[in-house]
């Protein structure tokens, strides 16, 4: 999986040839039909994906799960959750994490949104990407360390971060405040500045 690659999540084999050939030239697909294949091969890989198309509903998995699971691993990748029912509870997770949740079938056009945020966020995503790495190596950070930060510089609430790591919101507040610490910061907000400035 490289920089330019998209994850297509979907157990539909019609509507991944759809979105592939909606969105258009220029991207490469990692097509995945399963939840346990797509976890499979974000566990696996070595660089984000420029973005992500997840079906909510998957056979074997809750595409919200594998959604954290990407934006936990790589915070710089550009999610969207798409489903053919609208449910409060999708709709509610997708704004926690901060990710578009479309209804299918998928537009053209709401697919050309989508692959104008991954092209425009490719530059700063790959900024953050690398500061969170500087900034692990430079405090000699924990992976368990290196993750929060990676959760924090995401944009994600604290509700999906104490999710993703299954911890309660006060052992987040605590993790967090050891993490400030460790790296000489304040407040969270100087955490993310130096992320961004070096």
């Amino acid at each position: 999986m490289g920089r330019n690659d998209v994850v297509l999540v979907d157990d539909d084999g019609t509507v991944r040839r759809a979105v592939m050939r909606l969105a258009g030239r220029g991207m490469e697909w990692q097509e995945h039909a399963t939840y346990a294949n797509a976890a499979a091969a974000i566990t696996c890989a070595h660089e984000a994906p420029a973005g992500a198309i997840i079906d909510v509903n998957l056979p074997d998995g809750d595409g919200c799960e594998l959604a954290m699971m990407i934006r936990a691993r790589f915070p710089s990748t550009t999610v969207l959750l798409v489903s053919g029912r609208r449910l409060p509870v999708h709709t509610h997770r997708a704004y926690l994490m901060n990710v578009p949740f479309l209804l299918k079938p998928v537009s053209a056009t709401e697919l050309r949104e989508f692959r104008r945020r991954v092209e425009l966020a490719e530059g700063p995503a790959t900024v953050i990407a690398d500061g969170v790495q500087r900034v692990g190596a430079r405090y000699a950070l924990s992976p368990q360390q290196v993750r929060l930060l990676s959760l924090l510089a995401s944009n994600a609430s604290r509700t999906v971060i104490s999710e993703e790591l299954g911890i309660t919101s006060n052992t987040l507040k605590c993790r967090i405040r050891v993490l400030l610490r460790r790296t000489e910061q304040a407040r969270v907000r100087d955490l993310l500045r130096m992320i961004l400035l070096g």
